[in-house]
């Protein structure tokens, strides 16, 4: 009997007393909820309505005379805007860090801080410090560039500002190899124009075209930069015939898209 005692005291003494103070449960953290992509041009609010954010454009590759230092990468560059609204109180610093490029294997690219003179301009502003402020009813377009993996498009470009919970995407549209062949003519100078190390890649491009003008253009370029390459001393009628053929792509993208950049 005083075992049995014993033990009821104990249990008594351990039960917990009707109507003291316990701990709160543990509850999880909150998880952010992802937001539906939109299309490019359509324009999105973030950071608490301050800010108001557009993607008009994507490109891969961009042609350029440098290269991303990481082997298999190439240049691609998207046209961003972003306004600031009457909700903000005061000026505001815009910048490249909010935005990246997100693949269907959950990676991102975030953009360079390298800048070369044949990127896309007018370029988007990078926001280092000492960088003018934009204020209210004032707006920042331009191409940012990013380190992209080659021949892989991103699924969605995505804005995030420190106080925003989850990435707001924009879909990146399927490639039109059309309009990309048309986007390698951007930023090329008349000079780089008679040399085969440019003309040749946009020869090829323009054969995997769809657009028959644009399959025939590019073959008269590749023809005319074939004959530029075998020549010893290339003379005036092959360089003035590699201008032509150059412009006969020019021409195929003014007729299909209008003028470009494209």
């Amino acid at each position: 009997m005083r075992l049995f005692r014993t033990l009821v005291t104990i249990a008594a003494l351990t039960a917990p007393l009707s109507g003291c103070a316990s701990e709160p449960p543990a509850t999880a953290a909150a998880t952010p909820v992802a937001v539906e992509p939109l299309p490019f041009g359509t324009s999105r609010p973030a950071s608490a309505g301050t800010v108001e954010a557009t993607v008009y454009d994507y490109r891969q590759p961009v042609t350029t005379v440098g290269k991303p230092a990481q082997a298999g990468y190439e240049y691609a560059a998207a046209d961003l805007k972003v306004c600031v609204t009457d909700r903000a109180t005061d000026p505001i610093v815009l910048g490249q860090n909010p935005w990246s490029l997100a693949y269907a294997d959950s990676t991102r690219a975030v953009a360079s801080s390298e800048r070369y003179d044949d990127f896309p301009l007018p370029a988007y502003p990078v926001g280092y410090d000492g960088e003018p402020q934009t204020p209210a009813g004032q707006c920042k377009r331009g191409w940012l560039v990013f380190p992209a993996p080659a021949g892989q498009r991103p699924v969605t470009i995505d804005y995030q500002p420190s106080d925003e919970p989850a990435p707001l995407p924009w879909t990146v549209p399927d490639f039109d190899p059309d309009r990309a062949a048309c986007a390698a003519l951007n930023g090329i100078d008349e000079l780089q124009r008679l040399e085969p190390e440019v003309t040749r890649p946009v020869a090829e491009g323009a054969l995997r075209a769809t657009d028959p003008a644009l399959v025939e253009a590019g073959q008269t370029l590749l023809r005319a930069t074939t004959a530029v390459e075998e020549a010893d001393n290339p003379a005036g009628p092959l360089n003035t015939a590699l201008f032509g053929a150059w412009l006969d792509v020019s021409g195929a993208c003014i007729d299909r898209y209008g003028d470009g950049p494209w």
